[in-house]
């Protein structure tokens, strides 16, 4: 059964980083991995909300317009200000409401490793957020948030990370 899969991607603003051109790039080429790999994809990236606030129910309303298997959030984060680009690491987890039987456990579990494995991210593993974040507590479909600790604002490996983070999906 092919998978049908709505995405979103976030990228936090820091230091020369700016937050909307490096999310659109990242986005694309998430969505273009993963048609290539045979899935149905939907953007669901919100342009026009002014606040977080707008912008979460706004990427929450786009999300539920579809029928999918799963609504993935990849949130890119350069949390360590890293500014003098010292490679080193900080890790990745994925987030998921609960874990029932309706949530992806299985799905954020190899995503995770994959992560922590192919970029020698420590694998801080998978946590239950519940309501505490908007986009996976209310999208219809199970959700996920995955969350890479990057610190690799002056290196080039976004599109190998890319791939690695898209086959565990």
């Amino acid at each position: 059964m092919e998978d049908t899969i709505s995405i979103q991607q976030v990228l936090l603003q820091y230091g020369s980083l700016d937050e909307r051109t490096e999310d659109r790039k990242g986005n694309s080429r998430f969505i273009k991995y993963l048609r290539a790999e045979g899935h149905t994809v939907y953007d669901c990236t919100d342009d026009i909300g002014k606040t977080e606030n707008a912008n979460l129910v706004n990427i929450v309303k786009n999300c539920n317009s579809h029928t999918v298997d799963l609504d993935v959030s990849i949130h890119l984060n350069s949390g360590r200000n890293d500014l003098s680009g010292d490679n080193s690491t900080g890790g990745v987890e994925v987030f998921i409401y609960d874990k029932s039987s309706n949530s992806p456990v299985e799905e954020a579990e190899r995503v995770c490793a994959a992560i922590s494995k192919k970029l020698g991210l420590h694998n801080r593993g998978v946590k239950v957020c519940g309501n505490n974040l908007y986009v996976v507590a209310k999208t219809k479909a199970p959700a996920m948030l995955v969350s890479a600790v990057l610190l690799m604002i002056r290196t080039t490996q976004t599109d190998g990370m890319l791939r690695n983070v898209l086959k565990p999906l």
